[in-house]
């Protein structure tokens, strides 16, 4: 009752980041819309489970702490631990993730919902698959960043998110305009398959328009 239409808020967030190409594990949402099930990402094809730290470990920091730091520092962290031959991609994803939750006023990432990933102590160290991504304006409408950009927790607009990709995750110019792109078609797919699930599921039509409202404004000062 407090969070209305929590599962599938996040189904939808979780769908738009796929839509925009941004690596994330299944998701399901359970015919009620009152579960989301999501596929474990923390296991290796063979069943046998992989090393999982978010940035709040890899800052040394507790758990307490994980609003305390800056999407600047993640990016300088994904430098320091992602394996060299996957840091490009981790920072394209990175960006990507960052945007896309800009676009759905995602207040809550924080330093704990971005991970690495690794077999072992030796191995490649890879980013983690996109996780836990909700539209939190729903429920709190003056939400703001879960850490700072720019020294600003307010959802930044594009010049921002530009500089930001150009400087914190050392992009190229054309990369960032491409990847904003591929975010704003994810988020615009997204909703129309919001429109068609509210057509066959009515009582879902209220939350429905709510979200559609946060995407639209997200994809008019973010993205575009």
């Amino acid at each position: 009752a407090e969070f209305a239409e929590l599962a599938a808020n996040e189904f939808f967030c979780m769908e738009a980041a796929r839509l925009a190409g941004i690596p994330v594990p299944k998701v399901l949402l359970s015919e009620d819309r009152r579960l989301l099930i999501m596929e474990r990402f923390d296991l290796a094809p063979d069943g046998s489970y992989l090393g999982v730290e978010d940035f709040c470990v890899l800052n040394g920091m507790r758990s307490s702490g994980r609003y305390d730091a800056s999407y600047e520092l993640i990016a300088k962290r994904i430098k320091q631990f992602v394996s060299p031959a996957f840091q490009r991609q981790a920072l394209e994803q990175f960006f990507a993730m960052l945007a896309l939750s800009c676009a759905v006023e995602n207040g809550d990432a924080h330093l704990k919902n971005f991970a690495v990933l690794y077999r072992d102590p030796e191995s490649d160290v890879r980013l983690a698959p996109a996780y836990d991504i909700v539209s939190t304006t729903l429920y709190q409408p003056r939400d703001t960043l879960a850490l700072t950009l720019a020294e600003s927790k307010r959802f930044p607009d594009k010049d921002t998110l530009v500089a930001f990709g150009r400087r914190a995750c050392d992009l190229p110019a054309a990369r960032v305009s491409a990847l904003l792109r591929k975010v704003a078609e994810g988020v615009v797919q997204a909703a129309e398959m919001i429109r068609a699930y509210a057509k066959e599921k009515p009582d879902f039509e209220p939350a429905a328009s709510r979200l559609l409202s946060v995407f639209e404004r997200g994809l008019g000062r973010s993205l575009h």
